[in-house]
């Protein structure tokens, strides 16, 4: 039992962390069919924008938390236009590939204009709340948690009861279809690209901001969320929230039990168990097969 209550708090919190990476895939691949390799180029994004608008500037919390998510989906829609909406129509495994360069390019720039030091965020959020000897939640730790469940909530709701939601999905089902009902599919792709860069924003901002701002290391968390993707349904946003959660909740008793250095590989194998058992995850669609 000791081990359970010592691996609960930093398990939900990567869990979380994993999840909010992860919902940025899903809403690219259920609206357009990609997944997108270069949500690790926007977890950095997110993170230094964070670190930026909070040490530099010295704005509190929560306004720099918005305009560093606010600037990461615009940067999600820039890319999209910059880069993909000429050849939206070309192949989807092609595109994927691609995206890989693209997160090269976009690490890149982040490294020219912040550097590749490690920052420390300023202290913005209260010291520790002890629920027993051995659970105890830090502030980032209920600041992580808090975000994930908030994003998961607002897409959800914005997916079902929005005009764009509707558009969203009705594209997501046929994009041919959907243009000739007079969605304009690019705007929507657009929007997707927006908010899988401000979703992978926040992944990093929340993880950044309880460790530090790593611009190196952080992308490579961008490719360990894919068995909690893969583990829930790769087109399911509560199967990335359920995923992320097991998947780090199995990693982090491996990694209490036996050492760090284990924890990659036990995401994997579970990953590929998957893989074996049922291909489509927990919460996936069986015949999903875009990429």
């Amino acid at each position: 039992m000791d081990i359970l209550e010592r691996a609960l708090v930093p398990s939900l919190t990567l869990g979380c962390t994993y999840a909010l990476v992860a919902m940025g895939f899903v809403v690219l691949f259920r609206a357009i069919g990609i997944l997108s390799f270069a949500q690790g180029a926007f977890m950095v994004l997110g993170a230094l924008l964070f670190y930026t608008f909070t040490s530099s500037a010295g704005l509190p919390l929560v306004p720099a938390l918005v305009l560093s998510l606010v600037g990461s989906g615009i940067a999600g829609g820039l890319t999209y236009n910059i880069v993909y909406r000429r050849v939206r129509s070309a192949d989807r495994l092609l595109i994927a590939f691609s995206t890989i360069g693209l997160g090269l390019v976009l690490q890149t720039a982040l490294y020219l204009i912040w550097g590749t030091d490690v920052r420390n965020d300023p202290p913005l959020l209260p010291g520790l709340t002890h629920v027993t000897s051995l659970i105890v939640f830090s502030g980032y730790q209920w600041f992580t948690i808090a975000l994930a469940i908030a994003i998961f909530v607002l897409i959800i709701g914005w997916l079902r009861f929005t005009p764009n939601g509707v558009r969203m999905r009705a594209t997501a089902d046929s994009e041919t279809l959907a243009s000739y009902y007079g969605i304009r599919v690019g705007r929507i792709a657009t929007i997707v690209w927006s908010l899988g860069a401000l979703c992978a924003a926040a992944g990093g901002i929340a993880y950044s901001s309880a460790t530090a701002v790593d611009p190196v290391n952080l992308s490579g968390l961008g490719l360990v969320v894919f068995p909690a993707i893969i583990l829930g349904g790769v087109d399911s946003l509560i199967g990335c929230l359920v995923g992320g959660i097991l998947v780090s909740f199995i990693s982090t008793i491996v990694g209490i039990e036996f050492g760090g250095q284990y924890q990659d590989m036990m995401s994997y194998l579970v990953l590929l168990a998957m893989l074996v058992i049922r291909p489509a995850g927990l919460f996936g669609t069986p015949d999903v097969a875009r990429v």
